[in-house]
């Protein structure tokens, strides 16, 4: 892993604690509105995203929630004080509640590798998604390797979005930084195209 950029990052994560039983599987359009209802600016907010929550199905289409499942919010430095107005918060997705804890900022650091779980540019189908990832890169002067990894699916209010989980290797510090600050892709908000330092090949 490479370090000391030339610069210091620009985004961060602010985790919040999270309490609640349970949420869909596919929770990623729920999450977005709840969260902008207590948050109203968060949907106007060039390069925001929402991770998906972490943890282990339970069946009928359902997430269990632990006591170590965290809301992660990835926001520009300059947003991270207004965000923390969301701990103390209840959110409702559907049925169910979950409450938000406490928030703590989280940096974000350059790695050669980096991974988002879900990305959507456009096309479905792999070598199209490939050129169209291929273009978003070029754009932004990403010369590294690309490895596409499992196909994935995000129901949303406009209909079912299809994409893939993506690894980028041989990153520069700045373009690591810059990947991560930025994303890739569409519907951040829902959890897509967020990038962060790559750490499994399982997760591929």
């Amino acid at each position: 892993m490479r370090r000391n950029p030339e610069r210091s990052a620009r985004a961060a994560d602010l985790r919040f604690e999270l309490r609640g039983e349970r949420l869909p599987l596919d929770h990623g359009q729920a999450l977005a509105e709840a969260v902008c209802a207590q948050l109203p600016w968060l949907a106007d907010e060039h390069g925001a995203g929402i991770h998906a929550v972490r943890g282990a199905a339970i069946g009928g289409g359902l997430l269990g929630i632990s006591r170590r499942a965290r809301l992660v919010l990835r926001l520009p430095q300059t947003r991270l004080d207004d965000a923390l107005a969301l701990a103390g918060r209840s959110l409702q997705l559907g049925a169910d509640t979950l409450h938000v804890g406490p928030g703590k900022p989280w940096p974000i650091t350059p790695s050669d590798t980096v991974y988002a779980r879900l990305v959507i540019a456009g096309p479905a189908e792999e070598q199209p998604f490939a050129r169209a990832l291929g273009a978003l890169l070029g754009a932004c002067g990403a010369a590294c390797e690309v490895v596409l990894g499992k196909p994935r699916a995000l129901a949303t209010r406009e209909g079912v979005r299809r994409g893939f989980s993506v690894l980028l290797h041989g990153m520069t510090p700045e373009l690591s930084l810059r990947l991560q600050e930025a994303g890739l892709g569409e519907l951040r908000l829902h959890g897509c195209g967020i990038v962060v330092p790559y750490k499994s090949i399982a997760a591929v």
